[in-house]
């Protein structure tokens, strides 16, 4: 998905890059200024939205995942955007 409305109404309140037959991650969220909001190192851990404890401001977002498999021994690096909506 690329919309993402994080305001706890439970309809698209949190967000994970969908990264099938993955064995490992890693993917972080940056906002417009290039400050890192969000990062995770699994598979499975999603966002809800929060920067230090308080919603981040609707607008766009940059992310960058890297996800891998051990048998084929491969690595990919995704790079996109989400809009956080009200």
């Amino acid at each position: 998905p690329d919309f993402f409305s994080p305001n706890f109404d439970g309809i698209n309140d949190r967000y994970k890059p969908k990264m099938n037959h993955a064995d490992w991650a890693e993917w972080h969220i940056y906002n417009r200024w290039g400050v890192e909001v969000f990062a995770s190192y699994t598979t499975t851990e999603d966002w809800n939205g929060l920067f230090n404890g308080e919603l981040v401001s609707p607008g766009v977002y940059f992310i960058e995942a890297k996800c891998g498999s051990i048998s084929a021994d491969n690595e990919v690096i995704l790079q996109g955007v989400i809009h956080v909506v009200d």
